[in-house]
């Protein structure tokens, strides 16, 4: 290994003298290793580049011939590279180019969406000044959740993970009840989502299901559709029964071992904001973009003529600063924030019947996977065609 850091030349040595320029290698103190005669008067050995260059004032009355069979190791490959220096600038460029682009976002991910447009998201982060090419450092993920979900109605939860230079964006969607089929409109009742039958009751129609059978979205359960097939007649009714199931909603998140979190700054300001009921008559100015109020005092004058309120505190400073987080603390972060994934899918009238929480540890980052299995209703009704055909 040593001998490919250092590089070394292979050379030849012959002649009647090869023992004696052996001996005055030696006598120089010029290592020589690998030593092997190949014939009469011939011998190949190694030697270190910076050795061999001392070689030729070795050799005067020694009678000797000495030729290089090979060179290598680093140095020798750097100077090769050296004499090439088209490719050395283009290796230069791409060596800056890669610890330019590790510092920033390079691609954005948005998963989830149906009804919102991918590149409505991806407007609404540019407009938040996150797009690609941006620095990955002073990237507040939380807060730009929070900012995205408030940027559209229709976005019920926003998480971000930032994976390298990867920024994942998941979005949750609000949910919109389908339009009732009329009672008197033939229909099937189909499964809305993917889940594991519990129990299935047909109040009219034909049951298609059993307890035990996995179901996906759009599958028929109760057909409501009863025509013979020995019979030329159509019947065709209105279908209608409870199907239960077992329903599997998974979320994740990743939570970085270091990340920027809002950290005292150590500067602070008095507070003060005067009330009249419920409208605001002063509040003294606050010099921080982010900031908390300590020791907060309100008190109220109760022989005013107006019901006045004062308020008095401490405004300290709030700035983004690197944390490293503990392996406790980024477990539990990464099972909050993936929980709340998950709970938002969930439908207010589901019954969770059990939570599961897996975790994953990866170079200076915690993914956690939260499945939660909930027992409810999964039956939609869907208008059957006209003409009985499926």
């Amino acid at each position: 290994m040593w001998q490919s850091v250092e590089g070394y030349v292979i050379i030849q040595i012959e002649g009647a003298g090869v023992e004696r320029l052996l001996n005055r290698l030696q006598a120089a103190g010029i290592p020589v290793r690998d030593v092997a005669r190949s014939g009469r008067g011939v011998c190949r050995c190694r030697l270190r580049p910076r050795d061999f260059r001392r070689l030729h004032a070795l050799c005067g009355g020694c009678r000797c011939r000495v030729r290089i069979l090979r060179r290598g190791g680093l140095p020798i490959r750097m100077a090769r590279l050296m004499r090439r220096r088209a490719l050395l600038c283009g290796l230069l460029l791409a060596a800056a180019a890669i610890a330019f682009f590790s510092t920033r976002i390079c691609i954005i991910r948005v998963v989830g969406c149906e009804r919102v447009a991918e590149r409505t998201v991806l407007r609404s982060l540019a407009s938040l000044g996150v797009s690609a090419g941006r620095p990955r450092s002073g990237l507040s993920l939380p807060a730009l959740a929070e900012r995205l979900m408030a940027s559209d109605e229709r976005i019920a939860w926003a998480g971000l993970s930032l994976d390298g230079v990867v920024l994942t964006v998941e979005i949750v969607e609000t949910r919109t009840a389908p339009a009732p089929v009329d009672p008197e409109t033939p229909c099937d009742v189909v499964a809305v989502k993917d889940g594991v039958i519990v129990s299935a009751t047909a109040i009219a129609g034909n049951p298609l299901v059993r307890a035990g059978d996995e179901v996906r979205a759009g599958d028929v359960l109760i057909a409501g559709d009863l025509t013979r097939e020995d019979s030329q007649t159509p019947l065709r009714v209105h279908a209608f029964g409870q199907v239960r199931a077992r329903v599997y909603y998974f979320a994740e998140a990743a939570v970085q071992e270091r990340e920027q979190t809002l950290q005292p700054s150590g500067r602070s300001v008095p507070y003060r904001a005067a009330y009249i009921g419920g409208w605001k008559l002063f509040e003294s100015a606050v010099p921080y973009e982010e900031y908390r109020l300590l020791d907060v005092q309100a008190g109220a004058f109760s022989g005013a003529a107006l019901p006045l309120r004062v308020v008095e505190g401490v405004c300290e400073e709030l700035v983004l600063s690197p944390r490293t987080l503990t392996q406790a603390e980024r477990r539990e972060q990464a099972a909050y924030e993936a929980e709340q994934g998950a709970f938002l899918r969930v439908p207010a009238d589901a019954e969770i019947v059990e939570k599961t929480v897996t975790y994953t540890e990866e170079e200076g980052c915690t993914i956690a996977v939260v499945c939660v299995v909930t027992e409810e209703s999964i039956g939609m009704e869907r208008e059957l065609p006209h003409g009985g055909d499926e």
